[in-house]
């Protein structure tokens, strides 16, 4: 053999044997990401059970899909007992448009609903990303490999973590041998992994009840009454909520989805706290946003944030944390979606039971829902949301300390605020009456050591009294 020919064929030999490598690395990598995708993911208990028992029925007339807001506040029970119709949720915790499409998908391949209602709230669009925890827990029980395909080609599309989300077992696999052996349970052994793993107790004591259908229920006697003082202030951050050019693309793609398999689409905006949406003075515009891209589009959208009393009271007292009810909160709603749905069924015009305008669901806010106090600091940028004027900050006495309160609430509201100071035996000295005036003053230094508490109410509901602490010991 020729010197060129042997050089030829070892060529040959070293280009195959390098493709064979290669081939057996990518076979291996596939392997590895499979194998990490079923046994090391720390999966969410309540969302197996949902997608088992979905791809186990094939009667479902009417669900409901979105994030653990429809999860958790829509008591699929008593909504099929009210309206005759077997609903579910289809819903998956922080889930957002491209996993809405993918477990729309998944429900198509054994059931077939006369009307599917799309739960959404502005956290929905305000990005067009969804967060890598949502795919965590539903792209493992996916049954389609082509839906899983295009599920993470719209994950990519938005954010580019290829890696990411190809292997979720980096940022939220399981942490333990027992997680493992859940995931495994779950997917080979799921209804008596589910027995055995039963209720779940969530952060501060709630404890979360899978109750079939894709129902969640908490049954806890929390409730956010500490997260709306502490965290609900009013505060003009700049952000700027908008649909962005994908979030409405997908949109559209559901729509079209839902309409090539004969099903009617619903939106429906779920409703937030009222301390919420008047801390968020751009949240509400938001929603009307969406729900003039829907009516261009032709989806029905409906606001129950605009929901008036006689529909839906209010749900303030059943929040436990800022977003989620507790199980009373949740049947409350579920009723209240209940008889809206049954007038919609019987053709019934269900416009007078919504407020016209966001103007008109502000102005019905006749009270108080928190309040809150800061220290001016001498020289700095303060409290942007301050709506006192500059002259009357400037014409408090120079170099004493200065302490300015605001509050949420309705714009017919004109606030009554009370200073005191609480010492650490837990005695109260009140430092005003009740007044209109919000800023106090006082000699530099004299309740350093201190908690100034604010009281404010709206005149005319003096039961209605919220309250805030600022300790000075460590004010900022």
């Amino acid at each position: 053999m020729r010197s060129s020919d042997a050089q030829s064929v070892t060529a040959r030999r070293s280009a195959l044997r390098a493709l064979v490598k290669l081939s057996v690395f990518f076979l291996a990598f596939i392997l590895f990401v499979l194998l990490g995708s079923i046994f090391f993911v720390k999966t969410d208990l309540f969302a197996r059970m949902m997608i088992l028992e979905m791809q186990e029925r094939n009667d479902l007339e009417l669900v409901f899909v979105g994030s653990s807001i429809a999860r958790d506040h829509f008591n699929v029970q008593r909504i099929s007992e009210a309206t005759g119709k077997r609903a579910f949720n289809a819903s998956i915790p922080c889930l957002g448009l491209q996993g809405s499409i993918a477990l729309t998908e998944e429900l198509y391949r054994t059931n077939n609903p006369a009307d599917i209602v799309l739960v959404v709230e502005p956290y929905t669009f305000e990005t067009e990303r969804e967060g890598i925890e949502a795919e965590d827990i539903l792209m493992p029980w996916l049954s389609s490999v082509q839906t899983r395909i295009d599920y993470y080609k719209r994950l990519v599309a938005a954010d580019g973590w290829y890696l990411d989300r190809l292997l979720l077992f980096r940022d939220f696999g399981a942490a333990s041998p027992a997680d493992i052996l859940k995931t495994i349970g779950l997917r080979f052994f799921p209804h008596s992994t589910f027995r055995r793993l039963g209720n779940v107790a969530m952060d501060k004591g709630a404890k979360a009840v899978y109750q079939g259908s894709g129902f969640v229920r908490y049954e806890t006697e929390l409730r956010a009454d500490s997260a709306v003082r502490e965290k609900l202030q009013r505060v003009y951050t700049g952000w700027y909520y908008d649909l962005l050019p994908a979030s409405k693309e997908m949109l559209l793609t559901y729509r079209d989805l839902l309409a090539a398999h004969g099903t009617n689409l619903l939106v429906f905006i779920y409703p937030n706290m009222t301390a919420h949406n008047l801390a968020d003075p751009i949240f509400l515009g938001y929603n009307e946003s969406l729900m003039r891209f829907c009516r261009k589009n032709g989806i029905d959208c409906v606001n129950f944030s605009l929901a008036k009393p006689e529909l839906l009271p209010n749900l303030d007292r059943y929040y436990f944390d800022i977003y989620h009810l507790a199980g009373e909160g949740a049947d409350i709603f579920s009723d209240a979606v209940a008889r809206f749905l049954n007038l919609r069924y019987a053709g019934k015009d269900t416009s007078s039971l919504f407020y016209g305008s966001n103007g008109e669901y502000l102005d019905a806010i006749d009270y108080v829902t928190n309040v809150w106090l800061e220290k001016l600091l001498p020289g700095e940028e303060w409290n942007p949301a301050r709506e006192q004027s500059p002259d009357m900050l400037s014409s408090q006495a120079p170099g004493w300390d200065i302490f300015l309160a605001n509050c949420n609430h309705g714009p017919s509201v004109v606030p009554q605020y009370r200073f005191s100071a609480l010492r650490a035996d837990g005695s109260e000295t009140f430092l005003t009456d009740w007044q209109e005036e919000s800023v106090y003053s006082c000699p530099s230094g004299s309740l350093d050591a201190l908690t100034i508490r604010i009281y404010a109410r709206a005149p005319g509901r003096e039961q209605e009294t919220v309250w805030y602490d600022l300790t000075l010991s460590n004010p900022y």
